[in-house]
């Protein structure tokens, strides 16, 4: 779609912190602060260890580790809430982000309509980002996020 619809937006733009978690990256050093990214999980209703995962990247900011990074805490939170696995759907043309899921250990269960449906293990998708040597400011993420509840450090600001 070239414009989501009113409601979708207002679901996007309205985390919860439970059922409904979302990350993003901003440039503060700008003055208009533009979004660079963000990072979605939607907790299934009928399987509340499940969660829909989605990210976003503005096209001048793939292949800088940014979506890895937005992910890494994500992943880190959703651990938090009781999240044990993702669910994505791809498009099988979007080559970076069948990449980005198969190396967090996405595994395929489907395709539909043209969309080729992955399952994520949180934890094994989080040890898998632990080991990536190449993604500046991942290893600051884990040190940082990954000892204390996440929502505690976004209320401080």
């Amino acid at each position: 779609m070239r414009e989501a619809p009113p409601q979708v937006l207002r679901l996007l733009a309205s985390p919860d912190g439970h059922d409904h978690l979302a990350w993003g990256a901003l440039r503060s050093d700008l003055a208009d602060t533009p979004a660079l990214g963000v990072v979605h999980a939607f907790r299934d209703k009928d399987d509340p260890e499940a969660a829909e995962f989605s990210v976003a990247v503005i096209d001048a900011y793939h292949g800088r580790g940014l979506a890895r990074l937005l992910t890494a805490v994500l992943l880190l939170d959703c651990a938090r809430e009781g999240y044990e696995h993702f669910t994505v759907h791809v498009l099988p043309e979007n080559r970076p982000a069948l990449a980005l899921a198969r190396s967090l250990g996405a595994k395929s269960v489907g395709y539909e309509g043209g969309v080729t449906e992955l399952a994520i293990d949180i934890e094994d998708a989080l040890a898998a980002l632990r080991t990536e040597p190449d993604v500046p400011g991942l290893a600051a993420v884990f040190e940082q996020f990954g000892n204390e509840p996440l929502g505690h450090q976004a209320d401080s600001g």
